[in-house]
């Protein structure tokens, strides 16, 4: 998509590297006061305490943590987020994918159990890819092949970053539908009331107050009503309207999240050596730890950084 495109653009332009060693060369700059200040007290090196290294420790992992909670955003844009599609039988499943796909990508009968195998497509909502997997209707079976496609379904629910519930509104809330929502707690949900446009107001209204506290849309897929508002849930639920990949450092790599976390965990070590009391070049163990795993991001290394550092900012003798 146009957004994930944007996002690459900006890595391949040093981005990342950029942010990340700005955030490194701050601990660079405190590992040289600090070993300054203790190796060569004979000269004029202006003293640093505890609480001062500490906050610039705060400062950097201020830094470091507003980069992590991008990670999510930037994983959905650099990859896509898959969303499967779920319901008992003939609720208009298939019907919602067709109307985001704008085509007839899955085949739609009034016969209960047509769709039996999972059918994706990818479209693109508000710039981000998104895999839409259209699902066989749970419920009891004895049906071999059916079964098969209800046990993939229950599958794809584990696996998938949202689903998207369709409810039949002029059926009402069945014990098989919230069955499914038992199965749906603690995952990110969209709960699409379908076929409002056949459905009596108080019906949809009392399946409304049963969700309380969950995100529902009234839809109808015959009149194509709520289309716009299941992709306007979809941004929302994931990426919250905040992403702009032209102004925002977006942490898009696994192996890179990883890699700022140890730096935040060695930073929380070095704060905990100072609650303790102990010496402040103590400190420095757990702050060049945490410019180490910058440093693998960004290929440097800690060591001769720290010397040339110090040999620039002090005035020390040879």
């Amino acid at each position: 998509t146009s957004l994930g495109s944007k996002a690459a653009m900006r890595q391949l332009e040093g981005e990342l590297s950029q942010r990340i060693k700005e955030a490194r060369q701050r601990l660079i700059g405190l590992i040289a006061h600090i070993e300054a200040s203790v190796d060569f007290p004979e000269y004029d090196v202006e003293e640093i305490t505890g609480g001062m290294a500490v906050e610039e420790i705060d400062s950097v992992m201020d830094m470091l943590e507003r980069a992590l909670k991008g990670f999510e955003r930037g994983r959905v844009i650099r990859e896509g987020l898959t969303a499967a599609i779920v319901g008992r039988p003939n609720v208009g499943k298939s019907s919602l994918l067709n109307r985001m796909a704008g085509k007839n990508r899955a085949i739609v009968t009034d016969i209960p159990g047509t769709t039996r195998d999972v059918i994706d497509e990818y479209v693109n909502v508000n710039g981000v890819a998104v895999r839409l997997l259209d699902t066989a209707g749970i419920r009891d079976t004895y049906d071999l092949v059916e079964k098969i496609g209800v046990e993939k379904t229950i599958e794809e629910i584990e696996k998938a970053d949202l689903v998207i519930m369709v409810i039949d509104t002029w059926e009402g809330l069945l014990n098989e539908d919230r069955e499914i929502i038992r199965q749906l707690e603690g995952k990110k949900a969209v709960y699409v009331l379908n076929k409002i446009d056949i459905s009596q107001e108080e019906r949809v209204s009392a399946i409304e107050r049963e969700l309380k506290g969950k995100y529902t849309i009234r839809a109808s897929m015959k009149e194509d009503i709520g289309i716009e508002e299941l992709e306007k849930a979809i941004w929302e639920l994931f990426l919250k309207g905040e992403v702009d990949a032209d102004s925002e450092f977006l942490v898009t790599n696994i192996r890179h999240k990883v890699l700022i976390e140890k730096a935040l965990e060695s930073l929380q070590e070095s704060k905990k050596s100072f609650e303790m009391g102990m010496p402040i070049d103590c400190m420095v163990i757990d702050i060049r730890g945490a410019a180490e795993s910058l440093g693998q991001i960004t290929g440097e290394s800690v060591s001769e950084d720290v010397i040339n550092e110090i040999f620039s900012r002090f005035c020390l003798g040879k």
